[in-house]
């Protein structure tokens, strides 16, 4: 647990391993919360602990999800993306990268790998939304709602949602 204390208690990290581990951790929570104005807690979304405070209403808590990540290699990324393709499945993915120009172009996923060729694409996507997706911060849906790609052939988007899932993780978010 990283916690910072002032007349609020803010901690910015719970993580635990074990059931026993948590409810300690908990225990010292629930001991500060009786001397601060208030207690932050800044946890991932989708996390089980929210109902660990449902009918507390001293405790608050803030959900943060900012991807800080940024993919090095696009192709690595891709390939382990195309394993959820079914055989006989492919399709093309125009990446724009500003800062890395090897990572911009046109690449082929199949169930048996990516391939990066000229030619037309199915969808199109900066670097930053390709981190986004990958890495499971949000789902292909929530991505297409807020029109932060463009899709070129709206036959594939079903084959994309499958691709792209939200996924629990905790992997460098802002807290």
């Amino acid at each position: 647990m990283s916690m910072i204390r002032t007349e609020n208690v803010f901690i910015k990290e719970l993580l635990f391993k074990e059931k026993d581990a948590l409810e300690t951790l908990l225990a010292v929570v629930y001991g500060y919360k009786d001397y601060a104005s208030k207690v932050e807690i800044v946890l991932p979304e989708n996390t089980y602990l929210e109902d660990y405070f449902k009918s507390e209403n001293g405790i608050t808590k803030t959900l943060k999800n900012k991807v800080q990540a940024r993919i090095l290699r696009v192709e690595k990324t891709l390939h382990r993306l195309s394993k959820e393709l079914f055989e006989n499945e492919e399709v093309s993915i125009y990446i724009q990268d500003d800062y890395i120009s090897e990572n911009t172009g046109v690449y082929k996923l199949t169930k048996d790998g990516v391939e990066k060729t000229k030619g037309d694409f199915d969808i199109s996507l900066v670097i930053k939304d390709l981190a986004t997706l990958a890495y499971g911060f949000r789902d292909f849906n929530s991505l297409k709602k807020i029109e932060s790609f463009y899709i070129k052939n709206k036959d594939k988007e079903k084959m994309l949602s499958r691709i792209f899932k939200e996924k629990v993780n905790y992997f460098n978010q802002d807290f």
